[in-house]
């Protein structure tokens, strides 16, 4: 077992693969039978294994972090096709003769959906709140790399910093929860809000943190060994099948948590896997994951333009959605994505930008 990530890793993209269709299908009509939200805690949990690898992995070589390139390739990575979803979305809600949407837009802008969705979800229309997972994440990234370049020279205090948070998160959503007696409001709070759900991201950030440590192949060889691994599976189908909803606000996302733990580091890291691993390597999923970020950003457009059009026909909705999805996918990768990846190698881009 090698602990070491030294590249581009295919199966990461066919996880994210695999995590964008779970959205998808959760947003077209099947979140009664497809668990959506487990592909947004995956998308986190891949986010912070990734972005921590990276700067550790920085750290390391250079023994320090620069933290202004960093950002430079964070803006590059997510706003032109930001911007791009922004100004189709809005040209549609304008199309259909509504009212500039003004605040919610500087919200979307400036990575914070999430708190707006919450302040008037009872009483307002959103058109831009599949956005509420970007401002958790850049919210997290904010502060996440100053904690890491103060504390990298003591990663025992790092690591039970990151254990810390992962327990304060939890306890603000047993607190909430429990506040507003498990009800809808509380469901909405500990989904969507930054406080509530940056410990999805920390799992992941965990991940790369031991792998870096001297205690990495120790653990390596007990969280992937066969038992650890199918108790990994069972866990996270626990967490989809137990419907209490106390338990759903709160426990679940971290439960989740552990469960991708113990999954993705057998997966990425143990050749027992290896069959799962050249499985999520195939072409179709990789190229998929590739295209997960533009997905995630025009499905919900294009669900809101199918619901314009197709109200009476739920199949040919489906279809309209998916179509659309597809081709603003494409265009969005292909001409806007891969050419600004081109210029983020001039700031220390490790990312491919080939199509």
């Amino acid at each position: 077992m090698n602990t070491k990530i030294t590249g581009y890793i295919p199966a990461l993209d066919g996880l994210r693969a695999l995590s964008i269709l779970l959205v998808f299908a959760g947003h077209i009509g099947l979140g009664n039978f497809v668990p959506g939200g487990l592909g947004v805690t995956t998308f986190f949990f891949i986010s912070g294994f990734i972005i921590t690898n990276l700067l550790i992995t920085e750290y390391n070589k250079s023994g320090t972090i620069r933290l202004k390139l960093f950002y430079i390739r964070r803006l590059l990575r997510l706003y032109p096709a930001l911007l791009l979803m922004l100004l189709l979305t809005t040209a549609f809600v304008l199309y259909l003769g509504h009212s500039l949407p003004w605040k919610e837009l500087l919200a979307a802008l400036f990575y914070f959906e999430n708190y707006y969705f919450v302040s008037g979800y009872t009483h307002l229309t959103f058109y831009y709140k599949i956005l509420w997972s970007l401002a958790v994440e850049e919210h997290f990234y904010l502060v996440f790399p100053f904690l890491l370049l103060a504390l990298a020279r003591k990663i025992n205090v790092f690591f039970m910093a990151t254990v810390t948070l992962v327990v304060v998160a939890l306890l603000t959503r047993v607190y909430i929860s429990y506040h507003y007696h498990a009800n809808e409001y509380a469901f909405v709070q500990t989904y969507v809000l930054t406080h509530c759900r940056f410990d999805s991201i920390l799992y992941g950030c965990l991940l790369s943190i031991i792998i870096h440590s001297r205690k990495g192949s120790h653990f390596l060889k007990v969280s992937t060994s066969l038992i650890t691994f199918i108790a990994g599976i069972l866990l996270l189908l626990f967490t989809l099948i137990y419907k209490d909803e106390f338990f759903r606000q709160t426990f679940r996302y971290s439960l989740q948590g552990i469960a991708l733990l113990t999954i993705v580091t057998s997966i990425l890291f143990n050749n027992r896997y290896h069959y799962l691993n050249q499985l999520l390597s195939t072409r179709l999923l990789v190229y998929i994951g590739k295209l997960s970020y533009s997905i995630y950003l025009f499905h919900f457009l294009a669900d809101m333009i199918a619901e314009e059009y197709t109200k009476n026909d739920p199949l040919l909705k489906v279809m309209m959605i998916t179509g659309i999805t597809i081709v603003l996918s494409l265009c969005s990768y292909h001409l806007v994505e891969v050419p600004i990846l081109k210029v983020r190698r001039n700031f220390g881009s490790h990312v491919s930008a080939k199509a």
